[in-house]
């Protein structure tokens, strides 16, 4: 990449000497951090430092935007991982953020640039792998608490260099537990400085006399004219968070349009079987329709074996009654037989001494001496 610095007058600052700021990112999530992706592009150049330095890694692509001005200037980077308190406090789970932040960085910066996992909130393990006075440029996250922040700038304080650069994010953010704009205020009071309005305030300090000529002319041109700065700066980054926001979308829509083709494709396969399942429903219907037709004439069968059971009923009752009074005349017969058979027996008996009286011989006797009365009567 040709070195836009070469030819430029020194002793003023001429944005057309750094078309970088001009290019569009090529990592974007759409966050306030892209509106300020051209001013660091110009800063790195301005101050060419040896050692990049950014504490707290989210999915903003700061790290990564430093990382692309940085890839052809030999500078040393380095992303701490600010642990678990961090990254909860921007919302953000760490899993993902980190598995998305190595796929976009390993393949692109790895030969320079490395993220370093604290593993939890504090900076002091990753701060004691770096010299004092070696990082000449420092990022610190500002999205956290009061003492998150003031924890960070002591950490690191003693390892900046004397030409080294602090750049302080969310220093015009008030919403909830942010503290970064308390820090800011009170560092504004010790150290050089300027502060970017728009994307959430980016604060920039020197926290040493001897920064590079170029930075130099330019924070004074800055200081002289901070509106037309701010103004100028604004709307280069207004240009790349609408990219940012552009590729999210467009991502966005890709993923939808994916999401609805599968859709299709899948309530193409429901109406398939919502055919057959209505298919099937005729069938079926058909079916009742036919068991209806047969339940009609089943019931008009019903009817008419329920008028012939009535029939019968009504004559089982009759035979009932005849019975009833087959009953009764056989009673009466057998009441008769009986006493036929008294009269018999009783008849038999007088016959029966008819004859013995008869045979008696008192009867012969009798018979005898009545013999002249009989004659005379005719007997």
């Amino acid at each position: 990449m040709a070195d836009y610095n070469a030819g430029h007058d020194p002793a003023r600052f001429n944005p057309l000497d750094y078309p970088q700021s001009l290019e569009l990112p090529k990592h974007a999530s759409s966050t306030a951090w892209h509106e300020h992706i051209p001013f660091v592009k110009i800063l790195v150049q301005l101050l060419r430092p040896k050692i990049f330095v950014k504490l707290g890694v989210r999915k903003d692509d700061s790290y990564l935007a430093i990382c692309e001005s940085a890839a052809t200037l030999g500078i040393a980077c380095y992303g701490v991982d600010g642990g678990n308190g961090r990254i909860k406090h921007a919302g953000v789970a760490d899993d993902k953020v980190l598995s998305q932040l190595h796929a976009a960085h390993d393949p692109h910066y790895g030969t320079f640039s490395r993220v370093v996992e604290t593993g939890g909130d504090a900076q002091a393990p990753a701060a004691s792998h770096f010299a004092e006075n070696s990082i000449e440029l420092l990022h610190v996250d500002g999205l956290q608490p009061y003492k998150a922040v003031c924890r960070d700038w002591e950490t690191w304080r003693p390892k900046l260099s004397r030409s080294a650069v602090v750049l302080f994010q969310g220093t015009n953010v008030r919403e909830g537990d942010v503290g970064m704009w308390q820090l800011w205020k009170q560092l504004c009071f010790t150290y050089r400085h300027f502060e970017f309005l728009h994307g959430q305030g980016l604060g920039v300090i020197v926290t040493g006399p001897g920064i590079p000529e170029p930075l130099n002319v330019f924070l004074t041109m800055a200081e002289k004219n901070s509106e037309t700065v701010r103004k100028y700066f604004f709307a280069l980054g207004n240009r790349s968070s609408l990219h940012a926001q552009a590729v999210t979308q467009s991502e966005t829509i890709e993923s939808l349009e994916t999401k609805l083709r599968d859709t299709e494709a899948l309530s193409g396969s429901k109406n398939t079987t919502l055919l057959a399942q209505a298919a099937e429903i005729g069938r079926l219907n058909e079916m009742i329709a036919g068991l209806q037709q047969r339940l009609s004439a089943s019931t008009a069968d019903a009817q008419t074996l329920r008028g012939e059971l009535e029939k019968i009923k009504a004559e089982f009752t009759e035979a009932g009654k005849l019975h009833t009074r087959i009953t009764e005349q056989e009673q009466s017969l057998l009441a008769l037989k009986s006493q036929l058979q008294m009269l018999q027996a009783e008849s038999a008996r007088l016959r029966e001494e008819s004859s013995r009286i008869k045979n008696s011989t008192s009867f012969k006797l009798l018979q005898s001496l009545t013999a002249p009365f009989r004659f005379f009567r005719g007997g």
